[in-house]
This record gives C-alpha cells, sequence and structure tokens, in this order.
C-alpha cells in the first residue's frame, strides 16, 4: 500500500488490529458520497480532504473521513492529559457502531460490509444514529439530518463526558 494509507493505519493504531486489514482496506477504497441536495457533511469531507499529503482530487474515502472524525474528536473533544492519545479508541468506537466489528480478516463477508457501508453513506440508518457511526439514547434529533461530527459529538457527550 501506498505511504499516505499507512499512515492513515498508524493514527488507527492498526498494528493491534491487524486481523482488520481486509475492513480497512474497504474503507480506504470506498468514496465517502454525499447525498445530492445534503450538503451536511461538506466540511467533514473537507476536513478529511486536508489529511491527504498531496490532493489528487479524488473523492475522500470512508477510512479518511472516519479517521479525521476521531483526529478530531480526541484533540477537540476528548483530550485528557492522563490518558495518551486515544485517536485510535474513537475510530475502533466508530467501527463498532457501524456493526463492523465483527468482519475480522477471518470473518469477512464483502457483500455485508458493502451493505453496512451503504447504510453509512446513504444515511439509511435509524433516527437515532442505530447503525452510523455514533447514536443517541437521549437526544431527539434526527441523526440523518445532522453532520456525522454533530452526531459524535452528541454519541461522546452522552458516553463520555456526561457520566
Amino acid at each position: 500500500m501506498d505511504e499516505y494509507f499507512e499512515w492513515l493505519c498508524e493514527r488507527i493504531d492498526i498494528r493491534n488490529h491487524i486481523n482488520y486489514g481486509l475492513l480497512v482496506t474497504k474503507l480506504y477504497k470506498t468514496p465517502y458520497q454525499m447525498i445530492t441536495g445534503m450538503d451536511v457533511d461538506a466540511r467533514r469531507a473537507r476536513k478529511a480532504r486536508e489529511l491527504r499529503f498531496y490532493d489528487d482530487g479524488s473523492p475522500v474515502s470512508c477510512l479518511e473521513v472516519l479517521v479525521s472524525v476521531a483526529i478530531d474528536a480526541e484533540e477537540k473533544v476528548m483530550r485528557d492529559s492522563c490518558y495518551q492519545n486515544r485517536t485510535a479508541v474513537w475510530f475502533w468506537d466508530m467501527i463498532n457502531n457501524l456493526g463492523l466489528a465483527p468482519y475480522t480478516d477471518d470473518n469477512y463477508n464483502k457483500y455485508d460490509v458493502e451493505e453496512i457501508l451503504d447504510r453509512f453513506v446513504n444515511r439509511k440508518y435509524q433516527k437515532n444514529g442505530k447503525g452510523s457511526i455514533a447514536f443517541t439514547n437521549y437526544s431527539n434529533k434526527d441523526f440523518r439530518l445532522l453532520d456525522i461530527w454533530q452526531q459524535f459529538n452528541i454519541y461522546l457527550a452522552e458516553n463520555f463526558i456526561c457520566i
């Protein structure tokens, strides 16, 4: 793989998640397409593009979007001097929330993974965010209408900040 992909993998601590090579590669090869007429994630796509060593103009990938959310979660919301950098924690939490955690290399199912990514990218998840990178147990906001950064902030507040 290329140097940039390896850099992304370092951010998510792939060495301790070595059994997820197929899944992470699929995330990297899957474009994060924004729904026409719904520009809520344009800012996040720009933020993900800023991670690149150089911009070749290609659409950002699902991996880039998730890594950018995880980095911002750690640096802007959850940074705590008592802990080391937890960017990887937030990334793998999103993988779990999406329902992708069972898809290790030994249990990888291309069709299931594609269906999950389609649900995520096309906002086919539940109103409370169940099936996306984050969900709420308390907010009455429709997560399908919020950008994913807002979704993840609500999730962090409910599960890690307000406990």
